[in-house]
This record gives structure tokens, C-alpha cells and sequence, in this order.
């Protein structure tokens, strides 16, 4: 009889304490696997879609100048000259803040999918401002 009953509570022990819990996360895995797995398949479906927007956002020459030149005003970043190139747009600005002409180039390339083809820059004669002497921008 005490056999029995040691036998029923390591039984109900190892139910409740490793059994029950471990079932209940595999179970919670299981269904953020299936969670994550669906999104995965819509953002697969969606990735065309999203990439052919981003590159007709903006298509004509004129249009991707007016981008260039109101971001530029927008982080402080001084226009020169904007002229075509081809496919592409080459622009001259003024010395600029290193850290300012980086976060300009990442919001032309994230928000227009406007990328840097050719640049060239140097350090000016003031601390962290450089002197761009070539930038060229592309669809990308």
C-alpha cells in the first residue's frame, strides 16, 4: 500500500511539475512557429509587390530631382547643382557634416530607393565636415 502511494505521488509529481509545464511550451512553440511561418508567406507575397512601388515611386528625372533637393534642405545638406547623367542624377553640394550626408544617403536609399552609384568625398578644413566632389545617384 505505501508503494502504491509513493508510486501515485512521484507519478503526480513528475505530471505536474515537469510533464504538464513542458507539454503546455511545446505547445506555445508550436503555435509561434505557425505564427511566424504565416508571416513569413505574406511578407514573401508582399516583397514584389513592395519593391515595385519603391522603384515607380518616383520615376521621372525631374521627379527624382525634386526628392533629391527637398531631402537635401531637409538634413541640412546644400545643393549646388543637379544634373542628368544618363540614368543617373549627379549632384555637387556644399561641405556638409559627415554624420548629416549619411543620414541624407540613407533616407534617399531607404524611403526612394535612390542609391549612391559614385561618390567622392574628402575631409574638409573644418572638423567632421567633408567636401563631396562626386555624387551620383541610381535607381536601385
Amino acid at each position: 500500500m505505501l508503494l502504491a502511494a509513493v508510486v501515485f505521488l512521484f507519478s503526480a509529481g513528475y505530471y505536474v511539475l515537469i510533464w504538464q509545464p513542458l507539454s503546455e511550451r511545446i505547445e506555445q512553440q508550436e503555435t509561434m512557429l505557425q505564427q511566424l511561418e504565416a508571416m513569413n508567406t505574406r511578407l514573401k507575397n508582399a516583397a514584389p509587390d513592395i519593391i515595385a512601388a519603391r522603384k515607380s515611386a518616383t520615376t521621372t528625372p525631374a521627379q527624382v530631382s525634386r526628392v533629391i533637393s527637398d531631402s537635401a534642405s531637409a538634413h541640412s545638406v546644400v545643393i549646388r547643382r543637379i544634373a542628368e547623367r544618363g540614368e543617373n542624377i549627379q549632384v555637387w553640394i556644399e561641405p556638409v557634416v559627415f554624420n548629416d550626408l549619411l543620414k541624407w544617403l540613407n533616407a534617399l536609399d531607404e524611403k526612394y530607393a535612390l542609391r549612391v552609384t559614385q561618390i567622392d568625398v574628402s575631409a574638409a578644413e573644418k572638423p567632421v565636415m567633408v567636401n563631396v566632389q562626386r555624387l551620383e545617384f541610381g535607381r536601385g
